[in-house]
């Protein structure tokens, strides 16, 4: 098995992925993703194919595409599928499991990211009105437990995060979203489709020669124009 590719396909199945049993003891991995995103979309049936050995299949639903696969051995591969969503069952990785998911962190954390995450910018205004935006990363589930899966593994890659709120993890300091940068960048890109299974290393380089690992910019955006008021004593316009 392809772990590159597993370790991507294992962050993808934790935020919008599924198994469903079908005919003959056959079991259906489906992976839900935006069709605002079809680079994501092409790099999920290669990742399916390294680890299945087999091309995977999409259907058209609205709004998104379902990236499926039949195979006997998804239980065993995703032994965290279970009866209703996620959140309201207990989700933890297998020895195994964390052993792919360390050996190809990147990977991981880019499959987190593409399923529950984004990377957007953020505009605050300081207290002289002065308004500014900068880039940052987010990662959304309701599942505590996947929460702190997404957690550790930044705290094995190096990068910092905070608690946004509840079911939201952040991840705004420039050196960390320059790090992840090298590894993830926005979903929408030049060339999306990426080999996950060259490794970190190749795939790093990809990226920085699609401008993803450029160095952040903090992008200054002027305050709102204010309304001129009329000077006394003088004709309006």
């Amino acid at each position: 098995m392809d772990q590159a590719s597993y370790a991507y396909l294992l962050g993808l199945y934790l935020g919008d992925g599924c198994i469903n049993q079908a005919k003959k003891n056959v079991f259906t991995l489906r992976i839900t993703l935006d069709l605002k995103y079809p680079g994501i979309i092409e790099e999920c049936m290669a990742a399916i194919g390294a680890v299945r050995g087999a091309a995977a299949g999409k259907v058209l639903r609205e709004g998104c595409f379902d990236v499926y696969s039949y195979w006997k051995h998804w239980p065993f591969l995703f032994p965290q599928h279970g009866a209703g969503p996620k959140h309201a069952r207990r989700i933890e990785l297998e020895d195994w499991q964390l052993n792919s998911t360390r050996a190809y962190l990147a990977l991981f954390l880019r499959g987190l990211i593409h399923s529950d995450g984004c990377r957007g910018l953020n505009t605050v205004t300081n207290r002289k009105g002065s308004r500014y935006s900068y880039p940052r990363y987010m990662f959304t589930n309701y599942s505590t437990d996947i929460r702190g899966i997404f957690c550790a593994a930044c705290d094995d890659y190096g990068v910092r995060w905070r608690q946004m709120n509840w079911k939201t993890i952040s991840i705004a300091r420039r050196p960390e979203v320059a790090k992840l940068d090298l590894v993830i960048g926005p979903k929408r890109r030049p060339k999306a489709r990426i080999k996950v299974s060259a490794g970190v290393s190749q795939l790093a380089e990809e990226m920085v020669s699609n401008t993803i690992g450029r160095k952040p910019v903090r992008v200054r955006v002027p305050p709102p124009a204010r309304k001129m008021q009329p000077t006394p004593g003088l004709p309006l316009l």
